[in-house]
């Protein structure tokens, strides 16, 4: 049998026993409430609030309703996900979806529950927790890629797919220095290279850096074709972009998540208009879903 339908059909028999003889389905969310990444967590909480409306709205699962069971992971710490993962379990949830996690804490903390977890963290650091307690945590589901697909993928959009004659191949890189962001940098370089790209600029900062004067002098300079910002602070990649268009160059300028998030619309307002930014979520072929890729 396929390990991956083998999966699907434990996952589901745990579900349904599991739930038998509940009046609800509480689901868990253990999420980014508080802290650093509150910004991203509205929008997970929204999103999970406007899905159980919906499925409550057209009866429910197995004719029962769904209930979210909420719980601040914080800034994801070993001790705000221990004590998130004793609330889901004191609650008695049948599954979890946290949205996202920042680095392994959380895996390690809900990886030891019976449940199944689905996150959407693109992070190796998270699979290689998982790999290193297989099977004890084979609960977690990742629903997306890691970091590396990232690169190559936004190197074809921007090379191959957009209707757009490049002025060069100049490229410049730049990011933080946490491994999201510099495992994604390093992605991209490598394509860039086996591509021969000449890169100008291959600049890692230290993360939540503000001020880009001196990555901004030598891209004025070369005026590459693309600039690659993986640049995941919301406080960073406004400021960047802030700097970079009081004398822009004539660019496709790429960012990394920030562009996900509310908080980075709401900052730059039309100044973000074609920015560049992708997604690697695969999504289910509903007509609401298929309207959106559209």
């Amino acid at each position: 049998m396929n390990n991956k339908l083998l999966i699907m059909l434990i996952l589901v028999f745990f579900i349904a026993t599991s739930i038998a003889s509940a009046e609800v389905i509480k689901i868990g969310m253990p999420t980014l409430i508080t802290g650093v990444g509150a910004p991203m967590g509205v929008d997970i909480v929204d999103g999970i609030k406007l899905a159980v409306e919906k499925i409550n709205a057209e009866g429910g699962v197995l004719g029962k309703k769904l209930e979210i069971v909420y719980a601040d992971i914080k800034g994801c710490s070993a001790e705000d996900c221990t004590i998130a993962a004793d609330l889901m379990e004191r609650a008695g949830v049948t599954a979890l979806f946290p949205g996202v996690f920042f680095g392994p804490a959380g895996v390690h903390a809900f990886g030891k529950m019976k449940q199944p977890l689905f996150h959407a963290s693109a992070s190796k650091e998270l699979v290689d927790a998982v790999v290193e307690n297989w099977p004890e945590y084979r609960n977690i589901f990742q629903i997306c890629a890691s970091e590396k697909p990232y690169g190559p993928s936004a190197f074809e959009v921007m090379t191959k797919k957009l209707p757009y004659t490049l002025p060069n191949k100049k490229v410049a890189i730049l990011g933080g220095d946490i491994t999201y962001d510099l495992l994604i940098k390093a992605s991209f370089k490598e394509i860039c290279l086996k591509n021969e790209w000449e890169v100008i600029l291959d600049d890692t900062y230290p993360y939540g850096n503000t001020e880009f004067g001196a990555q901004l002098a030598k891209i004025r300079s070369e005026k590459p074709s693309i600039i690659f910002g993986c640049i995941t602070s919301c406080d960073s990649s406004v400021a960047f972009m802030n700097q970079f268009l009081t004398n822009p160059t004539n660019s496709l300028i790429y960012i990394q998540w920030s562009p996900a998030s509310p908080e980075f619309i709401k900052l730059l307002g039309n100044r973000a208009n074609g920015i560049l930014w992708q997604t690697l979520l695969a999504y289910l072929p509903t007509p609401e879903n298929k309207k959106w890729v559209e």
